[in-house]
């Protein structure tokens, strides 16, 4: 990717923590597949009925006035936009996201270095990843409390990743930090899921504030477009604003003024 980069849904909320996985995969994910495998529109452009509410309006107007706020090229942002050059690499993140157990958003995994890797998965009580007894990982909008403590704990331990454990790979995708921080933050989600956004207002600047350069984030697309039907066209803009080297400026952007483009 470019620039070193309803809620009853696959939404995670507080409690419970977890959806079920059929719901989910019967839901979002099957949609996603079925979206991806034959519907190609411009993004952003939502013109049928999805899970039974008409789309809102054409939300790409929103997305072309986000890049003229943060001084992008206009002509080459639209360009990026209507080619829809990086649809497939938005289906890329999701399949990745499903082959290491990402069931919904926002799904969280941390490890040193480039390492990032768990052996359990989260239960309906317990919204952690582990590796070994160091929790790795976590799902959901939790409080910034819990993510200290995963990367506390990740500081800490000597765990070691052996060969059953699952690796979550960094990708190309966009990166926020030094390529040698200690430590790695992989996020699996989406720009119009509202307990991703409830995660950037309460706990995603403070991740920074308190780690500053000892971590490197990395933004993974997890589009659930059966359910928020624009959130592929937000990934794919995105990663045009990626292209003039703003893509996390243009991430803060989109989260910022959801209720704009989203509803």
């Amino acid at each position: 990717m470019s620039e070193k980069k309803q809620q009853k849904s696959t939404d995670q909320t507080s409690s419970p923590y977890l959806i079920p996985l059929a719901i989910i995969v019967a839901g979002g994910l099957v949609g996603a597949g079925i979206y991806f495998g034959g519907r190609r529109e411009k993004p952003g452009v939502q013109q049928e009925e999805v899970a039974g509410e008409q789309v809102g309006e054409d939300s790409s107007a929103f997305f072309e006035k986000y890049a003229a706020d943060l001084g992008l090229n206009a002509a080459d942002f639209n360009a990026c936009l209507n080619s829809g050059k990086f649809e497939e690499e938005v289906e890329k993140d999701l399949a990745d996201g499903q082959a290491v157990g990402v069931s919904g958003t926002p799904t969280f995994f941390v490890g040193r270095g480039g390492v990032v890797a768990y052996d359990k998965a989260p239960t309906q009580d317990d919204p952690f990843f582990y590796l070994g007894n160091t929790k790795v990982g976590l799902i959901g909008a939790q409080p910034f409390e819990s993510f200290e403590e995963v990367i506390e704990g990740v500081l800490a331990s000597s765990a070691v990743v052996g060969e059953t454990a699952t690796k979550i790979s960094l990708d190309d995708d966009a990166a926020k930090g030094p390529s040698d921080a200690e430590i790695t933050v992989i996020e699996f989600s989406e720009y119009q899921c509202p307990y991703c956004k409830r995660y950037v207002d309460d706990a995603y600047q403070k991740v920074f504030e308190k780690y500053g350069d000892r971590v490197r984030y990395i933004f993974r697309d997890f589009p659930l477009i059966m359910m928020h039907p624009n959130a592929l066209g937000a990934a794919v803009a995105a990663e045009c604003a990626g292209e003039q080297g703003k893509y996390y400026e243009y991430h803060d952007l989109l989260f910022k003024r959801t209720t704009e483009w989203a509803e």
